[in-house]
Formats: structure tokens, C-alpha cells, sequence
């Protein structure tokens, strides 16, 4: 027997059993246990047909995107500060001085800025005593220049800087009295 989706061609629909008692083949009434054929059970089931739904709308929809591909171009700006900020400086010596002697003199420098900066030398523009100690000959005091070459990261306080520099008192032969006990303060400059 050829099935069909036609309701008229249905087994045991009341048009097939017209049908069929035409043809002299009357089965009688339908009853819930009579056997439909696998196929037709397997092809109908509501779970089944779901699936097929949402497969063929899912195949329909995969054909619906589409792009095309070109190229662009355009312009941005961007600003870099004009400024290059500072670092301050800061000495410390290791030892006290005394006429013909050195001291170990180790740097830091603080970086309050936004961007990190470089110190490659260190250079001691002059010295300074403390005013109780006025009559001191500063010229007797002196630094050669200190190579760092340190990176000192933006809004750093206290950073330590590599190289150290060898602060000296010259022995004049003359009475250095003026200069004893006094605080130095000197004036560090970089490039």
C-alpha cells in the first residue's frame, strides 16, 4: 500500500474505508492497536517534525548573512607633552670631611612628573655652607661629574640612582677652621 499525506489517503481515515468497502476490502472499525507502518510512526512523531523545522530555518538563516570586504583608511591625533619635566636631585655623604680627605657620595632623585625620565650625569654646580659657618671657603670643596645613566619612572620619590661620586676637601695649608663642623648643601645638577 502507498502512503501518502493526503487525509482522504490515510489508513483508516473515513474516506479510505469508503474506499476500501467499495473494493470489497472492509476491515472494519479502527481500533487504538492496530499497527501503522514504522515508517509513518518514525516521520510524524511532533519531536521529529520540530527538529526538521528548526533545521531548515536554521540552513535558511545561515544563507541570509553575507558581507563584502573593502578597505579604509583615516586620520587620529594624539598629543605628546611639550614639557619633559624634572627631577630632583638628592646628595647624601657617607663620612665627614676632613682637610685632603673624600667622602662616598650616594644620589637619589624623585620624579613627580608623568613620564619616566633619564638622568645620565650628575654634576655639582657648587657648595654651600650653612650660615653659621659663613666665613667657610667653599671653593675648597669639589665632585668630578658622576655617570648614572638610570631610568627614574614617573611619580617615583627617593629612587636610587647607580654611580656614586667622591665629594673631596682640598688641604690648603692654611687654617681650614672656618669650614669645621659645618652642613654643606650641594647644589646637584643633570643631563
Amino acid at each position: 500500500m502507498i502512503w501518502s499525506l493526503v487525509p482522504e489517503a490515510l489508513p483508516h481515515s473515513p474516506a479510505a474505508r469508503r474506499c476500501d468497502a467499495a473494493r470489497g476490502r472492509d476491515e472494519g472499525p479502527i481500533h487504538r492497536d492496530q499497527e501503522v507502518p514504522p515508517t509513518m510512526l518514525a516521520f510524524l512523531r511532533p519531536r521529529r517534525v520540530a527538529a526538521l523545522a528548526a533545521a531548515a530555518c536554521l540552513a535558511a538563516s545561515g544563507a541570509a548573512y553575507g558581507y563584502w570586504t573593502t578597505t579604509g583608511a583615516g586620520t587620529g591625533t594624539a598629543t605628546v607633552a611639550s614639557a619633559s619635566g624634572t627631577v630632583v636631585l638628592h646628595g647624601v655623604a657617607a663620612a665627614a670631611l676632613v682637610p685632603g680627605g673624600t667622602a662616598t657620595v650616594s644620589f637619589t632623585a624623585d620624579n613627580s612628573g608623568p613620564a619616566s625620565l633619564y638622568v645620565t650625569r650628575i654634576h655639582l654646580e657648587g657648595v654651600s655652607a650653612d650660615a653659621a659657618h659663613a666665613a667657610c671657603t667653599v671653593a675648597d670643596f669639589g665632585m668630578p661629574d658622576v655617570i648614572s645613566n638610570t631610568r627614574v619612572p614617573a611619580g617615583s620619590s627617593a629612587q636610587a640612582l647607580a654611580g656614586s661620586g667622591t665629594l673631596s676637601m682640598a688641604d690648603t695649608g692654611v687654617s681650614q677652621d672656618a669650614c669645621k663642623g659645618a652642613t654643606l648643601t650641594l647644589a646637584l645638577t643633570s643631563s
